[in-house]
């Protein structure tokens, strides 16, 4: 599937479910997304909307400059108010994050993805903040662009549980998870 645009889901879309927001859900697998900023946009009225986003390619625009244009780079997969979400095996050629997350989302699973491509951030929330209550991050390739490898809020990272990922910085060399705060209680193993 070559994309021209994003994946975004806009809330006055008609969807299976009709306007229940109580049980919507997007599947996204094995796709290849070419261009644009956001490869899905994941987000609901609610905290009931689910995702699963897997073994999708993806080779997204370069991130617009925040400090110039007064907007932020785009993500592989975005969340906003989600209950649950599965990212698992995608590969990020080029983009700004990984897995970006808005206001706020319940839970993630974030297994055996390739986010080395990220110019921005790996893992993050957007720049007025977000929060992920619980995350396993296991087994991926995250990348630090220009930023962190990481980003979370300290309140959350109680739930945080990452083990056996790689770490790249912009050389593409594996080095220390680089996490924001750095005084996180992320649950840390490899």
């Amino acid at each position: 599937m070559n994309k021209e645009h994003s994946a975004a889901r806009l809330l006055d879309q008609p969807r299976l479910t009709g306007t229940n927001l109580v049980n919507y859900s997007t599947t996204f697998i094995g796709n290849s997304i070419y261009g644009n900023r956001m490869g899905e946009r994941g987000f609901g009225a609610s905290a009931y909307f689910t995702i699963n986003f897997s073994g999708n390619e993806l080779a997204l625009s370069p991130p617009v400059e925040p400090s110039a244009s007064h907007d932020y780079p785009g993500a592989a997969v975005a969340v906003d108010l989600c209950q649950s979400a599965s990212i698992c095996g995608n590969t990020l050629v080029s983009g700004g994050h990984g897995f970006l997350i808005f206001n706020g989302a319940n839970q993630a699973l974030v297994l055996a993805n390739n986010f080395s491509g990220a110019a921005y951030r790996g893992i993050g929330y957007d720049q007025y903040g977000g929060s992920l209550q619980t995350a396993s991050i296991f087994q991926n390739i995250i990348g630090e662009g220009v930023s962190f490898h990481i980003e979370l809020p300290y309140t959350n990272s109680f739930g945080w549980f990452l083990g056996g990922n790689t770490y790249l910085n912009a050389a593409s060399n594996s080095v220390p998870p680089f996490l924001d705060p750095a005084s996180s209680a992320v649950h840390l193993f490899n």
